[in-house]
Parts: structure tokens; sequence; C-alpha cells
């Protein structure tokens, strides 16, 4: 833009204001799309299954500023001067997935951290010198644990926040109604042996043309080995549904159902698959992630979600609209800057 700012940045904070870029939240990638004539059914596939991917929404429930920030950001490149030559930034992962960086972020704190313990009342300060309280259950003693605290970082989805935080307990704001969370479905595939390959080899992440599914993850991929038994994971996100009657329904379902439906989805790319498998576990996942609805970006609501509240600070994917780690990692250090910046204690900015 004219300010020198690339118009899709991770994180999102960093984009481009200019309105010839905004207003694109404004409309659905569906609507975007038939108005720049892409048209071709494979491409309209391969771009909703971007928005499946990364969002849990179809073309016509996904911004389509979100939309094309999928495809946009992802570049090593900052600066306008660098746009024309900015390659994409490499792709991180490992062979126990996202389980490495919270491995790492746990060592880091080690010493600070209390497993098995579930915080279920957060009191905010009643005035600016007041202290805040928060209560969990130490699930290994059965007792409950009250802490007064200078400040608290709250890492979690609004949709819990209506429950934890004490006074939206009985008036929750408004604002919390405007997230909109998928349901997803996650299911295990025990394998004796690899299914026959057809054409092209396993790879890590493997795609099913025209699914309602984003396919599925060779668990044992990175561990070097094409041969003997594995762990497929599949994944369905329920898009293009109502989110509330798909986590009914999907609640409602039962393993056999669910199992079975995974299944087929799977035999239709390897035939030989219900043979080779000696176990299945499904998981269900009411709130996966929050959709970037046309509208929701740029909405009084969301902005209004990531303020403070009386001496709490928010951090969460939510915040952004978009459900990225990267929007995580930098919600968690803007928390932690405004909590230094609240005590007047010096440090050098991270962001």
């Amino acid at each position: 833009d004219p300010s020198g700012r690339r118009p899709f940045v991770l994180p999102r904070r960093l984009s481009s204001l200019d309105p010839k870029f905004t207003e694109l939240d404004k409309i659905s990638m569906d609507q975007w799309l038939l108005e720049n004539q892409f048209t071709t059914p494979h491409l309209r596939w391969f771009v909703e299954y971007g928005c499946r991917d990364d969002f849990g929404s179809s073309l016509a429930q996904t911004s389509a500023w979100a939309g094309i920030h999928y495809y946009a950001a992802r570049l090593s490149g900052t600066s306008a001067g660098e746009l024309d030559e900015g390659e994409p930034a490499p792709f991180l992962t490992w062979p126990e997935g996202n389980a490495r960086l919270v491995t790492e972020l746990a060592r880091s704190a080690a010493g600070r951290i209390v497993p098995g313990a579930l915080v279920f009342d957060v009191e905010p300060r009643a005035d600016d010198q007041g202290s805040l309280t928060l209560r969990y259950l130490d699930a290994a003693r059965d007792e409950i644990v009250a802490v007064d605290a200078n400040a608290i970082v709250f890492a979690l989805p609004q949709f819990v926040a209506r429950s934890l935080i004490a006074p939206w307990r009985a008036s929750p704001p408004s604002f919390l109604n405007a997230f909109e969370y998928t349901p997803w479905l996650v299911a295990n595939f025990t394998l004796r042996e690899r299914p026959r390959e057809k054409g092209y080899p396993l790879s890590w992440d493997n795609v099913l043309y025209d699914s309602p599914s984003l396919g599925y993850v060779v668990a044992t991929h990175q561990g070097g080995s094409d041969r003997g038994p594995t762990v497929l994971t599949y994944y369905r996100p329920f898009a293009g549904e109502d989110a509330r009657a798909a986590r009914q329904k999907l609640y409602a379902a039962t393993w056999h159902e669910l199992a079975l439906s995974a299944l087929a989805d799977l035999t239709t790319a390897h035939r030989d698959l219900p043979d080779l498998v000696t176990r299945i576990d499904v998981y269900r996942w009411g709130h996966a992630m929050a959709r970037p609805s046309p509208g929701f970006l740029l909405s009084p609501d969301r902005v209004a979600a990531g303020e403070g509240f009386g001496g709490i600070q928010f951090a969460h994917t939510d915040l952004s609209g978009l459900p990225l780690f990267e929007e995580a990692q930098d919600a968690g250090i803007r928390a932690a800057e405004a909590i230094l910046t609240e005590r007047g204690a010096p440090f050098t900015s991270l962001l």
C-alpha cells in the first residue's frame, strides 16, 4: 500500500489497513471468486479446501480477506520493496506435530507449571488497586485452590470466557455471541500394513478430491520407514453447515456411525483399507476453531473481545479471527507486554 505495508501478513494486525484491501472482509470468498471469474470446478475445490483446512468453513462462510490471506501471507519478504522477490516462508513440521511446540514452551517454563489444574472461576479486579482471584481444582489432591494475582493472561477461547469470568456468567457481553466455532471429527486408523499405492506413494499429507474431509496424515511418515504398521489420522471439519446444528449432529452420532463414515471416505482412495484396520479411535471436537465469516475480522465485536478487563489480558487465536499458531503467539506477547506496561516495568518489545 502507499505506506509500504503488505496487504496480507502474519500476524494479521500487521496487514495494510487500506480500504482497497480491508473491503474484502465484507464479502465472501465465494463471491470474490465469482466476481473475478474464477469458476473452474477444480480451482474452486482447491480454494475451498484451503478455507476448510485453516478455518473450518466453506467458500460462502469465509471472508474473502481471510481466504486470500491463506495463500498470500506466507512470504519471507516483509516490505513493499521485497514483495516482488518474496519467496514462500519455510514450512515447519515435526514427527510429533504441534506437540513439539507445546513441549518446548513447557521446557522454557519448567518449575512454573501446575499440571492437573482445572480453572473454573476468575474474578477480575473491582478497582484499579485491587487484586484478581483465580480458583482451580487441583485434581491430584482433589482440593480447591484460590490464587490472588496482580494480572491474569486468559489464553482460552471466548466461548469458555463466558463460563469462567465471574461477572460474565450472570451477564455475558454481547460480543461473545459474534464468535462462531466449527466442530471437527478426527479419527485415527491403526493399520497392520500400509495400503497399496497406485500412481503416487503415500505422503505425509494426503488429500482426497471432492471429499467432505481434509484427507489424512500418515502419522509415522517422518519416522523414515515406508513399510509395516502405521497410523492414518483423518480430519473432517463440518464446514458449510450451521455450526450449532453440526455440533449437535456430531455429539449425537455414535462411534460406529462416525468410524464407518470416515472409513468409507478413505476407502475411495484405498480399496484394501478395511482389511488392514486393527483399531479406530474417534474424537469429536466441538469447538476446533473460530470462523472468519464475512465482516467478522473488521467487526467491533472482535475488537472488543481483545480489550483488557479488570486486570485480565486476553490472548488466543480467536482475537485475530484467524485460528493460526502464529496469531496465538503474537497475542500472548501482546498480553505480556500490556501487563508490563501497566506495571511501569522497563522492557524491550518483541513486537
